[in-house]
C-alpha cells in the first residue's frame, strides 16, 4: 500500500504525533542504514521531553535521505513549519561550535507539506554555518517510506490503531495488505504452517474484513 503525503499530515495533527515523529525517523534510519559502522541516536518516547538535539546520524555512506557523514536531526510537529525550524537552527546553530558544524550536516523533518521547504534550505546554505542543510517535509517522508516496505507496514499499523480509537482514518487496504500487516510475509496458502497465527484466525480476519468494507 502508499502511505500518501496527506495521511502523514493526518496523523501529524492527532496528540501523539509529537513523540511518534522520533520513532517515525528511528525506523526510517535505522532501516536505510547498512551494517558498515554507520551509527545513530534518536531518543524515542519520554526521552523525546527531554530537550537537547532531536537525533544525530553518523553514515560512512551517502544515502538516498541520509548524508554522508555526521549530521544532526531535528524534527517539528508544529503547524507553523518556518517558525519551527528557524527556532531549531537557531539553537543548534548558537550551541554547536563552528567546527563541529563544519563538519555535520543540519536536517530538519516536518510531518506537514512544507511549501517554502527550497526557499527555507536555499538560504541556509548561503549563510555558510554548517556543511550542509537539509529539510524533509510530508512529501519527502512519503517517498521515503515508500523505499522500505517494513515502515510502511509499521506506518500503517499506527494509522490502523488511529482508526479503531478515533474512526478517523479512511484507507483501502486489499486482501493481501491485511494479510502481510496481520500475519506477516506468509501469505500463500502453503505456507499457513509457517504463520504465526492459525488458519482459524485467518478465517476470523476474513469475515472482519468483508463486514468492515
Amino acid at each position: 500500500m502508499l502511505i500518501d503525503r496527506k495521511h502523514i499530515e493526518q496523523w501529524a495533527l492527532t496528540a501523539p504525533a509529537k513523540s511518534e515523529m522520533a520513532e517515525l525517523v528511528t525506523q526510517l534510519v535505522m532501516n536505510t542504514l547498512p551494517n558498515d559502522g554507520s551509527s545513530y541516536n534518536i531518543p524515542i518516547g519520554s526521552s523525546t521531553f527531554i530537550g537537547g538535539r532531536d537525533g544525530f546520524v553518523e553514515s560512512m555512506a551517502g544515502h538516498a535521505f541520509i548524508p554522508l557523514g555526521k549530521s544532526g536531526w531535528e524534527f517539528g510537529a508544529r503547524g507553523d513549519t518556518t517558525k519551527k525550524a528557524n527556532e531549531d537552527y537557531n539553537t543548534r546553530t548558537t550551541g554547536i561550535p563552528v567546527a563541529e558544524r563544519q563538519n555535520m550536516t543540519f536536517v530538519f523533518v516536518t510531518p506537514y507539506f512544507w511549501e517554502d521547504k527550497i526557499k527555507w534550505v536555499t538560504a541556509k546554505k548561503q549563510l555558510g554555518e554548517w556543511k550542509d542543510v537539509i529539510a524533509y517535509d510530508s512529501d519527502n517522508l512519503s517517498q521515503w517510506i515508500y523505499q522500505l516496505p517494513i515502515v510502511t507496514e509499521w506506518f500503517a499499523k499506527k494509522m490502523l490503531g488511529m482508526k479503531a480509537k478515533r474512526g478517523a482514518w479512511k484507507i483501502r487496504l486489499s486482501k493481501s495488505d491485511w494479510d502481510r500487516i496481520i500475519f506477516g510475509v506468509y501469505t500463500e496458502e502453503k505456507d499457513f504452517h509457517k504463520r504465526p497465527m492459525s488458519k482459524f484466525c485467518m478465517d476470523m480476519v476474513d469475515d472482519f474484513r468483508k463486514k468492515r468494507m
